[in-house]
């Protein structure tokens, strides 16, 4: 990021807790404000310590990452690896060195940090509503609705089948076997006797004799593997698979956005989810030519909404996914969100150097003019060709083509 100020906290002359967490019990701190992210140098910092803070020679200095966590800094590798960090949510920076006489600790070398840019998995909101034109189908996101899933899904048979007592809309069964033992451990549970009205290969439909007036219908669905339940359920495993993400691919970016005005009512609504892998990061930064392919496209599913993609593409002309983000509808305001968020994992700065490929979208266009205004922005030969043939359907300018 060009030209961004960092703080400087030195901490010194503190007691280092090392069991079972390591933790420093702070003493002195002496700041330096509005230092330039790009002049760092592990050299100035340990003359910072030496020359003004009386140091005798400074055997470590350890620095507190976006999470919290310890971090040995070592020399201009590790300072690089800090500058990777440094955004708009992390520039104030904690550095705790250890004198010649204090005891040695061990934490991590920061070269080998599992952070990213986005600190663990943000759950942020909109700063305005998508009122306009809002036509999004998204289910709420809602722990007791979570919670309740979850024990229908651990049930053990006990002897009075307490676990199944009860029967939830968003229930689904991985085949019509385990569906139909559901039903009688229920009818056995409540006493209530039931009768099968149909059955096949696909569905099921239950009627309840006495003292129940509902039907109950279970149903195989088409468009995926299982029988047809509520995907409320999925929205609110959401949470887990980011943090699942995290914990398998350390160092990956995933944030997930909900609804501000669903937040004001005391609901959790999803709205938008973005996933960067650590190793496609990599990837990117180790070599692949600086070009990037940005499009959209409908996703068909119950849920609905788009995806939009960042690509690029290795030494072999083939794709190579970088980013990804489901939003409720392809607008100014989600690609400038999505841009901003793949120029903070790609370290893409002002992206002087890279080349952006999409089609002529216009919330997409007044997007990279507003996040990487400096890059190279050209557009896809099939759009243009398309758009050239539906404004020129005959004619000489149809010829000229």
């Amino acid at each position: 990021m060009k030209d961004l100020l960092v703080d400087l906290m030195l901490h010194y002359g503190g007691k280092w807790i090392t069991k079972p967490l390591l933790v420093y019990d702070k003493k002195y701190v002496t700041t330096r404000r509005d230092t330039s992210a790009d002049l760092l140098d592990y050299d100035k910092i340990v003359e910072e310590y030496t020359k003004n803070l009386g140091f005798v020679l400074v055997k470590q200095i350890l620095v507190k990452g976006p999470s919290g966590k310890f971090y040995l800094l070592e020399g201009s590798e590790g300072i690089k690896t800090l500058q990777y960090l440094l955004n708009e949510q992390f520039k104030v920076v904690h550095f705790f060195a250890m004198d010649d006489f204090e005891e040695t600790i061990y934490a991590p070398n920061s070269i080998h940090h599992s952070e990213a840019y986005l600190v663990e998995c943000e759950y942020g909101t909109d700063t305005e509503t998508e009122s306009d034109d809002d036509q999004s189908s998204d289910d709420e996101y809602n722990f007791d609705e979570l919670e309740l899933i979850k024990m229908l899904k651990c049930k053990e048979v006990n002897a009075d089948l307490s676990h199944y007592k009860e029967l939830h809309p968003s229930m689904t069964f991985k085949d019509l076997n385990e569906a139909r033992k559901i039903v009688n451990l229920y009818s056995l549970a409540n006493s209530k006797p039931i009768v099968v009205e149909k059955s096949d290969r696909t569905r099921l439909r239950y009627k309840f004799m006495i003292g129940c007036p509902f039907v109950l219908l279970i149903s195989q669905d088409g468009k995926g593997p299982g029988f047809k339940g509520s995907f409320l359920d999925d929205f609110n495993r959401i949470e887990a698979y980011a943090n699942e993400l995290r914990l398998s691919n350390p160092g990956s970016d995933i944030v997930i956005n909900l609804l501000k005005d669903a937040l004001e009512q005391g609901k959790r609504k999803f709205l938008r989810m973005y996933i960067c892998f650590n190793a496609l990061k990599l990837g990117w930064k180790k070599g692949l030519r600086p070009f990037i392919g940005l499009g959209g496209t409908f996703l068909k599913g119950q849920c609905k909404g788009q995806l939009l993609v960042a690509m690029a593409q290795d030494a072999q002309n083939c794709f190579y996914p970088l980013a990804w983000v489901v939003v409720d509808k392809e607008t100014t305001r989600t690609w400038i969100w999505f841009l901003q968020l793949l120029n903070n994992s790609l370290n893409l700065k002002d992206s002087e150097t890279v080349t952006f490929m999409s089609d002529m979208q216009k919330g997409l266009i007044e997007a990279v003019k507003n996040v990487i205004p400096f890059s190279h922005h050209r557009y896809c030969v099939r759009h243009i060709k398309a758009n050239w043939m539906k404004r020129f359907r005959s004619g000489e300018m149809k010829k000229l083509l």
